[in-house]
C-alpha cells in the first residue's frame, strides 16, 4: 500500500509490560518468572524487528521500527494520531495474550484517530493491495468520515464498490452526491452500487 506513493511504513510493535500481579485468585507473579517473560518478550521484538528490516531491505521500502510497552491499544491509538492508515495484525482469537490483555483490536476500533485495516492472520497479500475499495454507504456522520479518511487510498484504486440498503428500490440518500463527491477527489473510476 505504501510503494506507489513512496510512503515511509513505520512498524510499532506494542507489547503489554509484564509486572508481578496480585489477585485474589492467583499469587503473585515471582520476580524470576517476571524477568524470565520479559526476556522472551525482548526477544520476540528482536525477531519480528529483524523481519521487519528484512522485509523492507527486500521491498526497497522506507521506514522504522519502532517498540512500546505499556498499554498496547493506547500506544497504537497515539501513533494512529500520526499515521495515514493503521494496519493492524488481528490476532488469533486462540492467542492466550488476547485473553490476558483484553482486545486491542475492538478497542483500537473505537479510538484510532485514522483508518484501520485489520489484517486476517491467513492473509496472503496480492500484488495489487488496495487497488479494489468497498465502501459500506449510509448518509450519515460516520460514514462521510469513513470516505474522507480513505480518500489517500481511494485515488490509488482501480475500482470502487459502494454497499448500500435500498428501500422499496430506491437509491439511498446522498448516494448520488457520494459519486459526485468521489469524483471530484479521485477522478473517474468505475463505481458499482451493490444493494
Amino acid at each position: 500500500l505504501a510503494r506507489p506513493d513512496g510512503g515511509h511504513l513505520v512498524a510499532l510493535h506494542a507489547e503489554a509490560t509484564i509486572r508481578a500481579q496480585h489477585s485474589v485468585f492467583a499469587p503473585a507473579l515471582s520476580a524470576e518468572l517476571v524477568g524470565e517473560m520479559r526476556g522472551l518478550q525482548a526477544a520476540r521484538a528482536k525477531t519480528l524487528e529483524a523481519e521487519f528490516r528484512a522485509a523492507l531491505a527486500s521491498a526497497g521500502q522506507d521506514g522504522d521500527y519502532r517498540h512500546a510497552f505499556g498499554d498496547p491499544a493506547a500506544a497504537l491509538a497515539t501513533a494512529s494520531y500520526y499515521a495515514d492508515l493503521l494496519v493492524f495484525d488481528r490476532i488469533s482469537a486462540d492467542d492466550p495474550e488476547d485473553a490476558l490483555f483484553g482486545s486491542v483490536a475492538e478497542t483500537l476500533a473505537l479510538s484510532a484517530a485514522c483508518p484501520m485495516l485489520f489484517v486476517p492472520e491467513t492473509f496472503q497479500a496480492p500484488d495489487q493491495v488496495g487497488r479494489h475499495i468497498a465502501i459500506a454507504w449510509k448518509e450519515s456522520r460516520e460514514a462521510a468520515r469513513a470516505v474522507h479518511a480513505a480518500l489517500p487510498l481511494l485515488k490509488t484504486a482501480t475500482r470502487v464498490l459502494i454497499y448500500v440498503v435500498k428501500a422499496g428500490g430506491n437509491d439511498p440518500p446522498g448516494l448520488a452526491n457520494l459519486r459526485h463527491h468521489l469524483g471530484q477527489h479521485v477522478g473517474v473510476l468505475p463505481v458499482d452500487v451493490i444493494d
